[in-house]
């Protein structure tokens, strides 16, 4: 795999055949500060192959818990997990990232079953090339995130630049 484009938040991916465009949006660290948009979620599409398979996938701490964050902010290593979700390709919205981001906020409000989701949505991906992409991220950082060296955003940047391990 080589990066073929890459512009601030957006690549292009050749794998086998295809091109996979991976790009980051910028969402809200909580739900009720919506103004700091500092979470990455990178967007994934295959291009440009017919059907065109949409997916969204980020690198947070696992199960959310208060005290997760205190660990974080004192710079120790959590568990993390990794959200895979299909979103819809087709949004009759002239604001695509925000009907992005919409349904994304939709899709990871229950974090009780996100793990299972996400086990689901990637073994039901039917684009194999998208599904090699994914697949070597997965376990990136070893499960592990740190709020100062490892997290969501060292996490886009390795998408965008292609590179699994930190």
């Amino acid at each position: 795999m080589t990066i073929i484009y890459f512009v601030t938040i957006l690549a292009s991916v050749l794998v086998g055949d295809a091109i996979i465009h991976a790009r980051i949006l910028k969402t809200a660290i909580f739900k009720y500060i919506p103004a700091i948009k500092m979470h990455h979620v990178v967007i994934i599409t295959n291009v440009p192959k017919t059907p065109q398979e949409t997916y969204a996938i980020d690198f947070g701490y696992e199960g959310r818990m208060k005290k997760s964050r205190l660990l974080l902010v004192l710079g120790q290593n959590i568990p993390s997990e990794i959200r895979i979700r299909k979103l819809s390709t087709h949004h009759n919205s002239i604001d695509i990232d925000g009907a992005l981001v919409h349904e994304w906020i939709q899709m990871t409000e229950d974090e009780k079953i996100s793990k299972h989701t996400t086990d689901e949505t990637f073994a039901n991906i039917q684009n194999t090339e998208i599904k090699q992409f994914i697949e070597r991220f997965k376990n990136w950082n070893d499960g592990k995130m740190n709020l100062y060296s490892a997290n969501c955003q060292h996490f886009s940047w390795a998408i965008l630049h292609n590179k699994p391990m930190i």
